[in-house]
């Protein structure tokens, strides 16, 4: 079958160039019709914490907060480990998901847990906990995926007046 086809490919061949570029193109387009979901979460029993401290602010606040933070994660029932990182991610993981670039106001930690059913449980109660003990800081949680988005919807405030800047993020929090 194989040397059939491949004698009907280059006796006919610019019909079957033309035909091979018009299913290419047709697969291009067809992509646009598969969710992002395709390629969902993988069930993995780490998470990711990226922190940042406002711009002007120095690497030994990000230090200090990272300590604070990862003391605390390590007290929490199902952790088995937590891993610092101040200034830019450690790049074994860049396969796994979209790296930041770091930089001087940048921390990461990475939380092993004792299953994906403690990551799920944990994501909730760490979010909580930085966002009632670092309200100057922005700060992400992921669960390993697909590096397509890291959300489904994403939002930037940007402005001079972080007393507005918080007042939007609060309103846009009560929205999603």
């Amino acid at each position: 079958i194989f040397r059939k086809f491949v004698s009907w490919a280059l006796k006919y061949k610019y019909r079957f160039a033309a035909t091979s570029v018009i299913i290419l193109i047709s697969a291009f387009y067809s992509f646009k019709y598969v969710p992002v979901d395709f390629m969902p979460n993988l069930q993995y029993d780490q998470f990711i914490v990226e922190y940042n401290l406002p711009e002007g602010d120095d690497i030994e606040a990000v230090q200090r907060d990272i300590a604070i933070i990862e003391k605390r994660v390590l007290e929490m029932d199902g952790v088995k480990s937590v891993t610092g990182s101040i200034g830019r991610p450690p790049a074994r993981y860049a396969l796994l998901r979209i790296m930041p670039n770091g930089g001087q106001t940048y921390g990461e930690l990475i939380v092993e847990t004792e299953g994906y059913e403690k990551t799920k449980e944990l994501l909730p109660k760490v979010n909580e906990y930085i966002a009632q003990n670092f309200t100057n800081a922005e700060y992400r949680l992921h669960e390993y995926g697909a590096p397509f988005s890291d959300y489904s919807i994403e939002v930037e405030f940007s402005g001079p007046d972080p007393a507005v800047l918080r007042q939007l993020s609060e309103q846009a929090k009560d929205v999603f």
